[in-house]
């Protein structure tokens, strides 16, 4: 076997591997989960001397891969506090798919109350 030939199996090796980083695709974003979370609708309870904020959260996966966790947390105003609530769903979603959850905030006071302007998503993860 001659010195040259020997090294055609490197070569064509190296060659191969050159071709398969250059082939692959240089921006990874899209391999990432793309979702966007926002208010649907809030009603406000009040149970056993407590009055509780509840809203219903709509994530709407607008990538091109499949969502499994769903990390959303949202900003409660009332008249005299400012309440806060992160809540994690682990329902997966499909590219295009959409789910909804709730997340809740209880008020110190029974007397507080909110309106839809006041309630906000502030921080959204999605994996």
């Amino acid at each position: 076997m001659t010195q040259k030939a020997s090294r055609t199996p490197s070569v064509l090796l190296t060659a191969a591997a050159v071709a398969f980083v250059i082939s692959c695709q240089a921006d990874t974003s899209s391999w990432y989960p793309k979702c966007t979370a926002e208010v649907a609708s809030f009603y406000e309870i009040t149970a056993a001397g407590a009055k509780s904020c509840v809203i219903t959260l709509h994530v709407h996966n607008t990538g091109t891969s499949k969502t499994t966790t769903s990390t959303v947390s949202v900003q409660v105003k009332t008249a005299t506090q400012t309440y806060y609530s992160t809540v994690v769903s682990s329902t997966a979603i499909l590219p295009g798919g959409s789910i909804f959850f709730n997340a809740s905030a209880t008020y110190l006071d029974v007397l507080e109350a909110t309106s839809s302007d006041k309630i906000a998503v502030v921080d959204q993860f999605y994996e």
